[in-house]
């Protein structure tokens, strides 16, 4: 999966079925906020999807 931003907008209520997923996310980033990072997190343990995750300091 690609993202380059928020998730799109009901993606948590529909929850269709995401690929494997790299989750990279800057900890000050200044557009996305950085809950976004974790809400996708969730979603993917919610589906038993494999995930890594990596917030990058800054």
């Amino acid at each position: 999966m690609i993202n380059l931003g928020p998730l799109p907008e009901g993606l948590a209520v529909r929850q269709p079925r995401l690929p494997s997923t790299l989750i990279l996310h800057g900890a000050s980033d200044p557009v996305v906020p950085f809950s976004q990072a974790h809400a996708t997190e969730r979603i993917l343990q919610e589906q038993g999807t494999p995930y890594e995750i990596e917030i990058c300091a800054g």
